[in-house]
């Protein structure tokens, strides 16, 4: 068969399976593809952002919408990078982003079966090897498990070309291409680069010694070895500009996991057994993607679940290895052992992955279908008893993998209904794949785009919109994230060029909001995007989705610029100093009557040190009576009245006659516990109330109650109590913070252009310390009075620096750290490349 006709094959099996896919997409969910989780709460949010920021012109290098704010080097460890994401560019407004999502899957999943076939091509000969083993790794658990993830699945299609760029390496060709890939990988994302460089070395020695088999020229493998290491490091040049900054931000934050003891040991039975049961489950879900046991199960989320399915033609047809004899047989069956081994071992994934996740598990599936592409092409040497035994082998471990999940309770409840029709479905499979093999070997296209279909269709009802939020539908879900009528009605009140805006949404779709309309607020994943800031989110806001009425938080949030207050809840509290300005439908916005704009200046000084081992509200409590700062000297503060310590499933009788609210504060125990109450008036119990909040918790009572009993048990054992301790803030507290915030000198006259900021501030009395509301990072340089000033991080992750008696115009600009290296490296790698290229082909010319 000809190679056209060959590829011909392979893209009509994938355009109709996609076709049929689409179809279901169109009429199931509204031509939507979103999955629940991720998808719609973080990234269709980062598309929005970006795609607003770069639509309006206004994309700097610094994204304030970003939670606090965050350099937009960030976006390259999740979007910018992302060919895919300048295809949502096409759509007229940001709220087609999600229309366009499916269509841009599927042209990953061509592009890819594209690219897999020219790599597959060059290892078999063999026209069904090279189309079935195409498909198998297109449309592998990898590629499935990442749908909700686009940058992920950019990956597989760089992997594809890399893959492909190795073989040709081998005949001396393409070492440009090789560059140019790695070049591109680590833009789309320095996780990515990471992970593919591990893969390609792993890669590259087990097929040199494939190709060499026993007749190894150890010069000529050196010599490779050092030019692939060139080319690599001239790839790794030519993407400098952004790899640069981005080693520095990560490097900065708890991405990367520190070597332990215990990363030594092996992993537990229980991920052990979602191990092994990956090759036989496909992927359902992002969050529970093993048909047999649940990430979730037995009060303990465990990473070690890899996502390696190769289709089950992959299982089904590895036994006939013992008896398929191929060049390099030996070399690809040890490596391949070797790296199942290691899935077992915890060093493995801190080696392959930087933390314990299991990201790098795609290694499986290109060694899954190296085999299987060797197996196929070499079917000529099958066993037909053999293949029988091995399928009534894979019936059995299913039906009894299926049985343990559900007898011990190591699958979801999901799962479990989901096992009842794929778990049939694949020994369907499974014996018609037998028949197939024996009978006619073309049916298996049929076959295997049906299992495909199967695949995509699960991938997609059990994560799809039909799940998004209880049945969201998608108008409902552009209600809730893109709410440019508030922004719109904001900025005909306000011309301000800085200030910040709580968005108080009961739902998890709200949590991104700024994010999605491009305002800045406080709501963001922070473990990479505000690095800087996540002691300041830590313990008080980082996982909550909305906040509770808690007014300490919220005069923290005044600090750093907070002016309006945004709610769909009309049962919330409002917080003390806000006052109503319009509703919207379900939405109203209120406008705080504390105004810090940029940040303010003071003379209390109060040391970190001295606040280390207290309570999160009481860092919160000293935040409204001075600048926290690294260094020990330290104003002396008022603390807030005790009224209850180390309380542990005990009541305790309240302050009567008093305006105000109790805090109960568990953020030195288990930040992350939930707490209940029991109100109790007389001896008789009224009210239970229940607090998913972070740290600490704030209980207004409703009337006079005389006891209340508080029981507070950790997120991840509810058996588990944990002891608290228990804070009253007076009204009239809250009322003096007010009074005092709005009393100290602030800055004025502000011109931001989000990178670029300019204020005038006037010190009055003496010298005193500013706390801006810019969140802390390298790249940032301050100059007062045109000259530059030395700055520090304050408040927990914010800027801070000195000024002088008197007024000054302060102005702030970010360059990322690492960008200009980056440029004059990048600069010089293309000079290199172009270099490289130009005598290249004078070569050949002479040649």
């Amino acid at each position: 068969m000809s190679k056209n006709k060959e590829l011909k094959i392979l893209l009509l099996s994938v355009s109709v399976v996609l076709a049929i896919y689409y179809f279901y997409v169109l009429f199931a969910n509204g031509g939507t593809s979103l999955f629940w989780g991720d998808e719609s709460e973080q990234v269709v949010q980062l598309y929005a952002n970006s795609y607003e920021l770069i639509k309006s012109g206004n994309f700097t290098l610094w994204n304030p919408s970003i939670g606090t704010g965050a350099s937009q080097f960030t976006m390259f460890l999740s979007i910018l990078g992302a060919p895919s994401f300048y295809l949502t560019l096409l759509c007229p407004s940001k709220e087609y982003i999600v229309y366009i999502f499916p269509l841009i899957d599927m042209l990953r999943f061509l592009v890819v079966a594209v690219l897999s076939y020219l790599w597959i091509s060059k290892l078999v000969k063999s026209s069904q090897a090279r189309v079935i083993t195409s498909l198998s790794f297109t449309f592998c658990g990898w590629m499935m498990y990442w749908m909700h993830y686009p940058n992920f699945m950019d990956t597989f299609i760089y992997l594809s070309a890399i893959l492909y760029v190795c073989e040709e390496m081998f005949e001396n060709k393409k070492f440009w291409l090789f560059s140019l890939l790695i070049a591109l990988i680590g833009i789309l994302s320095l996780y990515q680069l990471y992970m593919i460089s591990w893969l390609i070395f792993i890669y590259l020695i087990c097929r040199y010694f494939m190709i060499s088999s026993y007749n190894i020229d150890w010069k000529k493998f050196w010599h490779m070895f050092f030019k692939v290491l060139f080319y690599f490091a001239l790839g790794i040049g030519l993407g400098a500009i952004v790899i640069f900054p981005c080693i520095l931000i990560l490097s900065s934050t708890n991405r990367i996991m520190d070597v332990s003891s215990s990363l030594f040991l092996p992993i537990k039975p229980l991920d052990a057994f979602r191990v092994l049961t990956s090759l036989f489950s496909p992927v359902i879900n992002d969050f529970d993607y093993n048909l047999f046991g649940s990430p979730f199960t037995k009060d303990v989320m465990s990473v070690y679940t890899v996502y390696n399915y190769s289709l089950i033609i992959f299982p089904l047809f590895a036994l006939q290895a013992f008896k398929v004899k191929f060049n390099g047989k030996k070399i690809l069956i040890t490596t391949m052992i070797l790296l199942y081994l290691l899935l077992f071992f915890k060093f493995s994934y801190f080696v392959f992955n930087g933390n314990n996740s299991v990201r790098w598990s795609f290694y499986y599936n290109v060694f899954n279908c190296v085999l299987l592409a060797y197996l196929i092409e070499n079917k000529s040497q099958w066993d037909s008893k053999l293949l029988k035994l091995s399928g009534i082998g894979i019936i059995l471990f299913i039906i009894c993998i299926s049985i343990i999940s559900r007898y011990f309770g190591l699958a979801s409840n999901i799962s479990r209904l989901t096992q009842l029709y794929v778990v049939p479905s694949l020994i369907v499979f499974i014996i018609l794949y037998i028949i197939s093999s024996e009978k006619n070997f073309k049916y298996i296209y049929i076959l295997i785009s049906a299992e495909i279909l199967m695949c995509l269709l699960l991938r997609s009802f059990n994560g799809n919109s039909s799940l998004v939020a209880n049945q969201t539908t998608v108008d409902e879900y552009h209600d809730k994230i893109f709410q440019n009528e508030i922004m719109d009605y904001i900025n005909t009140i306000d011309d301000s060029t800085y200030y910040r805006m709580e968005f108080d949404v009961q739902d998890s779709l709200g949590y991104n909001m700024p994010l999605a309309n491009t305002y800045a607020g406080f709501t963001s994943y922070v473990s990479i995007y505000n690095y800087e800031s996540i002691e300041f989110y830590e313990n008080r806001f980082s996982n909550s989705w909305f906040v509770e009425y808690n007014p300490s938080k919220f005069l923290v949030k005044s600090l750093l610029g907070n002016r309006y207050l945004v709610t769909n809840s009309k049962s919330l509290e409002i917080p003390y100093g806000y006052t109503q300005m319009k509703e919207f439908n379900e939405f109203a916005v209120y406008k705080n009557s504390i105004d810090m704009n940029l940040g303010y200046a003071t003379n209390k000084v109060i040391s970190m040190k001295s606040l280390a081992d207290k309570d999160t509200f009481i860092k919160d409590f000293a935040m409204m009576q001075g600048i926290v700062v690294d260094q020990e000297d330290s104003v002396i503060i008022d603390y807030p009245r005790e009224v209850k310590r180390d309380l542990l499933n005990e009541s305790f009788s309240p302050i009567l006659g008093t305006d105000g609210v109790y805090i109960i504060d568990y953020s030195s125990s288990d930040p992350k516990s939930v707490c209940k109450y029991d109100l109790y008036y007389n001896g008789d119990s009224f009210n239970t109330r229940n607090s998913r909040e972070i740290g600490y918790y704030a209980l207004k009572l409703d009337k006079d109650y005389n006891d209340i009993y508080v029981y507070c048990a950790s997120d991840n054992n509810p058996n588990h109590y944990v002891p608290v301790n228990v804070y009253w803030l007076s009204n009239k507290q809250v009322d003096q913070f007010y009074s005092g915030l709005n009393k100290q000198d602030k800055f004025y006259d502000v011109e931001s252009s989000q990178d670029k900021i300019s204020a005038s501030i006037s010190i009055t009395g003496e010298d005193k310390l500013v706390a801006t509301s810019i969140a802390y990072d390298d790249g940032w340089s301050v100059k007062v009075d045109g000259k530059t000033t030395a700055i520090r991080k304050v408040n927990y992750g914010f800027i801070g620096f000195d000024l002088t008696e008197g007024t000054h115009r302060v102005e702030f600009t970010f360059i990322p750290k690492g960008l200009i290296l980056g440029i004059i490296v990048t600069a010089i790698s293309i000079i290199a490349f172009l270099g490289l290229l130009w005598f290249e082909s004078r070569r050949k010319r002479r040649v």
